[in-house]
């Protein structure tokens, strides 16, 4: 047997022992051949074969012999331009160990390019790591591949992804930033002269989000299938995406689309599952702690369960609801399941409604299921309609509508906080839709539910810019863009003008309420405007940029006093109070009819077309009158009539019906008035035949009744309360009436009071005075309504004056229309027309002048005092008469026990009780 030398061993060992660890060699695969345009230089070959690294992966580096050239991973390129077949030398090393090919090659002839087409986008997760591959869509396609042509594809430099070289996979290099990334691709043919070029847009995914107030859950102890109730919530962050739920957790089920983990077994203590969410690109995995508790009760539903969705409601619109799902278990928690339906879906764990299509006519039944953790359930049927307030006889909604003149503002200079005022308008087609502003240009805002934008910042005088303005009514939303200038706003707004309205006591609810009051600004000239606000209350409200003043509840009796504050651009207020927006009742006149008695109930007669109002109380019961009172006022105190002349009222009523007034409000009166008129008709009235009345000719020298002595007769029977048939049969039989009676009364009257004409020496105040005297006297008698007698007087008045003061008047009786009114402005033309004729003259304090003339005031006051004497006479006289009768009849029956009558030739008698 041969030893080894020691030495030799040990030196054999030490060579083993230094000698180089060699790795794998790149792997060529394929078939070793090659294609290559024709008659083109530096022209790709295109390979049949692929070369991998060897088992250890390690980088390959690339040369080639020969005239050619290797560019970048192992492209081979020709020098120069070749018309044959040839072959090539190829090595490939890992840097220790080379592989060496020679790759056969032929020629072909490349006519066509190449082009890019499809989906050029892709996604990747936000946590991928580097060498992910990234899944593209689009395509490459050239007409001379089946020659032999192929592609080469680059990327334009950057340092998150690369591509390969021959197969166009596109994958990850370094950690993502959020992106989105636009990878600019070139695609090349063998000929490598016209390459097709495009974007790839990555977007990066963001990780599902597991939030609320922790990650873990509570199920039913002892009930198997029990659901997960989780403290946590599930989101993703990219809109748009859908997740899809997992778990490996044995003994869990999980429903893929909702991500409802139940529980396979019956539970009596905690644990752990892990749950996997994903959007389709990135992926969370999260571990749920979850404890057990006792679930006793069931869920129930309680409430409105309709619901309403416009008919173009997008797909994803959260449609309201109002009904209440509860578990008074404080450990359970609800989840909510809709029967299979097609356009709309529930939120599993919040209940929230939307829809997930287009919608059609509806309604729409959809059953509803709540569960408690147990699965315990409780049922109902949500009712949803379509168009619920925008369907009018089957026209959809209308969108607010942006107009005025144009989308335009204007904006003081240097005032945070500065209103925009607006040259456009906003409005809606559907009365009763509520409109609701909203802004997201930055450093603007909405302020409150007006649409009035201001700015948060002060802004430069001559700057220009834009702001984008939505509005919704609720269904329709549509945005416009603003373009504002900025002014410069020195002065500040004043409130001016009468600062009083009226409006009807039965005004309803959005009856604009004239106003007179104006406001000013030295700025508006320059763009500036208004805005307007009342202080809270609950019956007017006014429009911010109109000022308009409407009701918005139903009136009270007032008055109401409005705290008014206008603002400027710059936002500096004027502030005033709109005093006494009174309240005025209309015209009433009301009939109670009981028999053949008509009984007028008293009433407050305010005719709505003029400034003043007059208070008109007339009553006529069983023949009593109580004598009017015109009480001319302003119409903002109308509400106060009652309370203002109870007094008055109070006294006439008393005097003719022995009967206290019981009233301090309009409503007050008219409930007390119709209690009266109720109980007058029902008293007592005389009935049969009355005696003859006495035979007036007309003539006393015959010794027949005078004709004050025969109505006296007339007067007598009323007042004994005989119906008014039987009094008038009697007047019938008398066969005067007609001749001497009210038709003569009532002719002369109205002759004299249409005929009446201002006299040459009768002035203003006397004319005015003698035609009321005359209507008065229609009036007391009937002949005339108190609605009547304000245009009769207004017109005679003007009609009747003289021609020379008629001549000058004429403007002031067109544009003035109340009889009080036009009486002092035409007072005032005189006098100024007497002051020029007087203007030379000294007036002295006598009562005459030197000639003996009566001064003009004196002719007035002497006007005044002849007509009150003369109606102070005319009562006299009839008080003085009725007097001495009334003392005759109490002599008479005090002597004799018996009753006083006239008999039938107008002489009296007595007859025994």
């Amino acid at each position: 047997m041969a030893l080894h030398h020691p030495v030799a061993a040990l030196l054999s060992l030490v060579g083993l022992l230094i000698s180089p660890v060699t790795g794998a060699a790149p792997v060529f695969s394929g078939a070793e051949t090659a294609k290559v345009a024709s008659g083109v230089a530096d022209a790709a070959m295109v390979p049949g074969y692929t070369v991998a690294p060897g088992a250890d992966g390690d980088t390959i580096d690339y040369t080639v012999a020969g005239a050619f050239t290797v560019v970048g991973a192992g492209l081979v390129t020709t020098n120069d331009a070749v018309t044959a077949a040839g072959t090539y030398e190829l090595t490939a090393t890992d840097g220790t160990n080379p592989t060496v090919k020679t790759i056969n090659y032929d020629v072909f002839t490349d006519a066509a390019d190449p082009a890019i087409s499809g989906d050029l986008t892709a996604k990747v997760a936000k946590d991928a790591a580097s060498g992910t591959t990234v899944t593209t869509s689009y395509t490459v396609t050239d007409t001379d591949t089946t020659n032999g042509d192929g592609f080469t594809y680059e990327l334009a430099a950057n340092t998150e992804f690369e591509i390969g070289l021959f197969d166009g996979v596109l994958k990850t290099k370094a950690t993502l930033g959020d992106g989105p990334y636009s990878l600019a691709l070139t695609v090349k043919d063998s000929k490598r002269t016209n390459p097709a070029t495009a974007n790839i847009a990555v977007t990066v995914k963001q990780l599902p989000v597991f939030g609320g107030t922790g990650n873990t859950a509570k199920v039913a102890a002892g009930h198997a299938g029990a659901a997960m109730i989780p403290a946590y919530t599930i989101t993703d962050p990219d809109d748009g995406d859908t997740l899809t739920y997992s778990t490996q957790t044995a003994s869990f089920t999980i429903d893929s689309a909702t991500g409802l983990v139940t529980s396979d077994a019956s539970l009596s203590s905690g644990g752990t599952y892990d749950l996997t969410a994903s959007d389709g690109t990135a992926t969370k995995t999260q571990a749920i702690t979850f404890t057990t508790f006792v679930d006793a009760n069931n869920p129930t539903i309680t409430g409105d369960m309709t619901a309403k969705v416009a008919n173009d409601a997008p797909v994803g619109t959260t449609v309201t609801t109002s009904y209440t799902a509860a578990d008074t278990d404080a450990d359970d928690k609800l989840w909510y399941e809709l029967a299979a339906n097609s356009e709309f879906e529930i939120g599993l764990f919040d209940g929230v409604l939307k829809t997930k299509a287009a919608m059609g006519a509806g309604p729409y039944n959809l059953q509803l299921t709540v569960k408690d953790s147990k699965r315990s359930s409780a049922t109902g049927t949500i009712v949803v309609s379509v168009n619920h307030k925008h369907v009018f006889g089957g026209t959809a909604n209308t969108a607010p509508v942006f107009g005025g003149t144009a989308n335009t503002a204007k904006v003081a200079a240097g005032t945070p906080n500065a209103a925009m005022i607006p040259a456009y308008t906003v409005t809606d087609a559907e009365t009763g839709d509520t409109l609701v502003f909203s802004t997201q240009t930055a450093n603007m805002a909405v302020v409150g539910a007006t649409g009035l934008v201001t700015t948060d910042n002060a802004l430069n005088a001559d700057d220009t810019g834009t702001y984008a303005l939505a509005v919704t009514d609720g269904t329709a939303t549509v945005t416009e863009t603003i373009t504002y200038t900025v002014f410069t706003n020195n002065a500040d707004p004043v409130i001016g003008g009468t600062l009083t309205a009226t409006v009807a006591k039965s005004a309803t609810v959005g009856t604009t309420v004239t106003t007179s009051f104006t406001v000013t600004d030295a700025d508006t000239d320059n763009g500036d405007g208004f805005t307007y606000e009342l202080a809270a209350n609950s019956e007017f409200e006014i429009g911010l940029w109109d000022g308009v003043l409407k009701t918005k509840a139903a009136m009270g009796v007032g008055p109401y006093n409005l705290a008014l504050t206008v603002k400027d651009s710059k936002r500096t207020a004027a502030t005033e109070t709109i005093v006494d927006a009174g309240v005025y009742l209309p015209c009433c006149f009301t009939e109670v009819s009981a028999g053949r008695t008509s009984v007028p109930v008293p009433h407050i007669n305010i005719p709505q077309n003029g400034r003043k109002c007059v208070l008109n109380v007339g009553v006529l019961y069983a023949q009593k009158k109580v004598p009017n009172s015109r009480i001319p006022v302003n119409q903002s105190s109308c509400p106060h009539l009652i309370s203002q002349n109870k007094n008055v009222l109070s006294h006439n009523f008393y005097r003719a019906l022995k009967l206290e007034l019981k009233a301090d409000t309009p409503e007050d009166l008219s409930n007390w008035l119709h209690s009266v008129g109720q109980r007058q008709v029902k008293k007592k009235v005389t009935t049969g035949n009355p005696r003859r009345l006495s035979i007036f000719l007309g003539d006393v020298t015959k010794g027949e009744a005078t004709y004050d002595r025969w109505r006296y007769e007339i007067r007598s029977l009323q007042h004994e309360k005989y119906r008014t048939g039987d009094i008038i049969e009697a007047i019938r039989r008398s066969k005067f009436d007609s001749v001497y009676g009210m038709v003569v009364i009532k002719e002369t009257i109205l002759l004299k009071f249409y005929g009446a004409r201002q006299g040459e020496n009768e002035d203003i105040t006397s004319w005015s005075c003698r035609l009321e005297d005359i209507l008065d006297r229609a009036l007391e008698r009937g002949l005339v309504t108190a609605g009547e007698t304000i245009d009769m007087l207004r017109s005679m008045f003007w009609t009747g004056l003289l021609s020379d003061l008629k001549d000058i008047s004429g403007h002031k009786y067109d544009s003035v229309k109340e009889f009080d009114k036009l009486r002092i402005e035409l007072r005032m033309i005189e006098q100024e027309e007497e002051q020029g004729k007087k203007s030379k003259q000294i007036v002295t304090e006598s009562l005459t002048d030197k000639a003996g003339n009566v001064p003009h005031q004196m002719k007035e006051l002497i006007g005044m005092m002849e007509s009150v004497s003369s109606k102070v006479s005319n009562m006299s006289e009839q008080l003085t008469e009725l007097s001495g009768i009334v003392h005759h009849q109490q002599q008479e029956s005090s002597n004799t026990g018996g009753r006083y009558h006239p008999n039938s030739r107008g002489q009296s008698t007595y007859q025994k009780r």
